[in-house]
């Protein structure tokens, strides 16, 4: 009885610590801005890399439901090539989740 009061939090804590490795790993491009200066020369400009950070958001939104799609499509497809395959949504295509 008391696993199932507490199973929803458990569930809630563990969405809220992916939420929070998700909205990191966004993030992570801005805090790279002197790193690729370095490299990049027409990010000196704080226009540019603003245009950098937009684009790379707005495909990032748009490619999210897309990779969810493809995910629902590899769950249901179950050959022997796909289980080679290494990536960090397979396995949870595959196993269902």
């Amino acid at each position: 009885m008391k696993n199932k009061k507490l199973y929803p939090w458990i569930v809630v804590g563990l969405l809220w610590v992916v939420a929070l490795l998700n909205y990191m790993d966004r993030q992570m491009l801005s805090t790279m801005k002197s790193a690729m200066m370095v490299d990049i020369v027409e990010l000196e400009s704080a226009a540019n890399f603003g245009r950098l950070m937009a684009v790379f958001l707005w495909i990032y939104g748009f490619m999210s439901p897309v990779a969810g799609m493809v995910c629902l499509v590899l769950r249901d497809f179950d050959d022997g090539v796909l289980h080679g395959f290494q990536s960090d949504l397979l396995p949870t295509c595959l196993d269902g989740g």
